[in-house]
């Protein structure tokens, strides 16, 4: 479709003024690139491709962006795009005195004059890459989250932009071995990987991917700590995987004295909040750890028995034994 622009003649004030000439061009310019119009019900949303011109608005808003997305991908897209390791989307250095956080602005449906920041895959072929860099060894929490807004059309009916794509997110080092993944949850929900422990300093990748064939916005952070947070990781042999033998390693040390080791060690001998000793409240930690890395009910299948079973452990570990170490 082309689009036209007339000279020779006037036009009213309705679209003389700065917003409705602005919306106009824009409306336009989005039937040019494949957009159609958008009908909402009971005013759930506000677009600038709806049928009547509007002037109560900057430009595109959410829905007109999506739509855009879904055809021709984020603005990361451009110039080749991050589909690759080799083209990743530099996010600089990480370190323990700050964090990131992109793809902050598709939270609602209103697009204001200053938001620019959306991150979207657009279908179930698109993979979103990102580079980072740390300068020291540490741990760090990464955590992709769908966005966006629910709202109503005569087209599509309830449209929850949240529940379009289902993610998955996965970290691997420079030479693109996989080090963790998280794919545990569904529509609508984040992935996070948390208490990574990234030996070596030196460059990491992160890589976003959906399910559906469906474009889907989420936020994109990362944070990197000297020591794991409380509940946010399980992996005590700091082999990437939050399994058995961690499991296994956190009941030898059940109710262990941890006061005379380091805080990484006590970490390792199950003391995940670090108050000396490993107890009841390392093992609610645990199972809330073993959850985000392999899902709710994984914890339960480990053991292969009704989770009601673990109260004699939990007896265990309430008894006021502390053996050093």
């Amino acid at each position: 479709i082309d689009t036209t622009r007339e000279s020779d003649g006037s036009v009213g004030s309705y679209f003389s003024t700065e917003p409705g000439l602005r919306n106009l061009v824009i409306h336009e310019s989005g039937h040019g690139v494949g957009l159609g119009h958008a009908v909402f019900v009971n005013n759930s949303a506000h677009a600038v491709m709806e049928g009547g011109l509007r002037t109560d608005i900057w430009g595109l808003q959410f829905d007109d962006v999506y739509a855009l997305n879904r055809q021709y991908g984020d603005p990361l897209e451009r110039d080749g795009g991050n589909d690759s390791a080799a083209t990743a989307t530099s996010l600089g250095s990480l370190t323990t005195l700050g964090s990131i956080a992109i793809g902050l602005d598709a939270s609602d449906s209103v697009v204001n004059r200053t938001d620019d920041d959306f991150l979207s895959i657009d279908g179930n072929t698109d993979l979103d890459y990102y580079r980072f860099s740390v300068d020291v060894d540490g741990f760090v929490n990464v955590a992709v989250r769908p966005l966006g807004p629910t709202y109503e059309t005569e087209q599509q009916g309830v449209f929850n932009a949240t529940q379009q794509c289902d993610l998955r997110l996965d970290v691997y080092d420079a030479n693109e071995n996989l080090l963790d993944f998280s794919n545990v949850n569904g529509l609508g929900e984040a992935e996070e990987i948390g208490g990574l422990y990234l030996e070596q300093p030196g460059e990491y990748l992160v890589r976003i991917r959906g399910r559906q064939d469906a474009a889907q916005f989420y936020s994109l952070s990362l944070s990197l700590t000297d020591l794991p947070g409380p509940g946010k990781s399980a992996d005590l042999n700091q082999d990437g995987l939050t399994d058995m033998t961690d499991w296994t390693l956190f009941t030898q040390y059940a109710g262990t004295s941890t006061a005379l080791l380091t805080r990484l060690d006590g970490f390792m001998h199950g003391d995940l909040n670090f108050d000396g000793i490993n107890d009841y409240e390392d093992f609610r930690l645990f199972k809330e750890a073993f959850a985000i890395a392999n899902g709710p009910e994984a914890f339960a299948a480990m053991l292969a028995v009704p989770e009601p079973a673990g109260l004699a452990f939990l007896a265990l570990l309430a008894l006021p034994r502390r053996r050093r170490v």
